[in-house]
């Protein structure tokens, strides 16, 4: 994921519904000049209210996706995956000689009992 913002969220489209119905509500109470105070009193400050809601969401960085801590922790996974696959290659060749010079003392053993006349 790149971090970006494409369309539009849940947070988004009721802040334009919101901010919508106020502005609606303004214009209608703008036909009748008696309750246009009181509507417009009570609107106004709800749409600044939302447009400014809007506004800081939009200019706040977005939130960090759930998929970039799991890409991590994925990362650190493989890591840990590749040191314990270089440990055994490590510990296979160790075995090999200590398989080496096992072999090489039972020769020098079958040698000095030989030689021995045992």
């Amino acid at each position: 994921m790149s971090g970006e913002r494409r369309g539009i969220d849940r947070v988004g489209a009721g802040l334009a519904f919101a901010a919508t119905t106020c502005v609606s509500v303004v214009l209608t109470s703008l036909l009748d000049p008696f309750e246009a105070l009181e509507v417009v009193g009570v609107a106004v400050p709800y749409a600044a209210y939302f447009g400014g809601l809007a506004w800081w969401r939009f200019r706040s960085p977005p939130a960090a996706s759930a998929a970039e801590p799991a890409a991590r922790s994925l990362a650190e996974l493989e890591q840990r995956v590749a040191e314990l696959e270089a440990g055994q290659a490590h510990l296979q060749e160790l075995e090999e000689r200590l398989d080496f010079a096992e072999r090489l003392l039972t020769r020098a053993a079958e040698r000095d009992r030989i030689g021995r006349g045992g």
